[in-house]
């Protein structure tokens, strides 16, 4: 190896050394903004804990068919390069419910705040008819205030 060679691969470690501590720190700060309770048209609430190395924790509260009880929920966030755009997909286990639900969806703006948009897709193996098995839909949450 060459004095030449050795200098440019430092070169460049350094500058992949700035790149990472300068960008993803503020990438994942920006993922901050996700933490929080959200509500989405039904009532339902989603409480986002944490979002740590893209991994985010908290809590689900369905307002229908689970009795009252709070979930915990998993999911991993994605940041777009060239938009800057977040993608956000989590799931619940409802447990002794035997079923589980994940969302897939983006963070975006509008006139009235902060909103998450997202589909659904229920799967029930229980029931009866593999028709009735997985069940489709979409919800929008809203960020509440603090």
């Amino acid at each position: 190896m060459t004095m030449k060679t050795t200098k440019a691969g430092a070169r460049y470690s350094l500058i992949l050394l700035f790149l990472i501590t300068t960008y993803l720190p503020q990438t994942l700060a920006q993922a901050d903004q996700l933490v929080g309770n959200w509500e989405n048209e039904l009532g339902s609430m989603l409480v986002v804990d944490s979002v740590q190395n893209y991994v985010m924790h908290g809590a689900y509260h369905s307002s229908s068919g689970v009795d009252g009880r709070i979930f915990p929920l998993q999911g991993w966030v994605n940041r777009s390069d060239s938009s800057g755009a977040w993608a956000v997909s989590f799931m619940v286990q409802w447990e002794d419910y035997g079923s589980i639900t994940s969302w897939t969806g983006f963070l975006d703006e509008d006139e009235e705040g902060t909103y998450l948009k997202t589909l659904w897709h229920l799967v029930r193996p229980g029931e009866k008819e593999p028709w009735e098995r997985i069940i489709t839909n979409s919800s929008t949450f809203r960020k509440m205030a603090r």
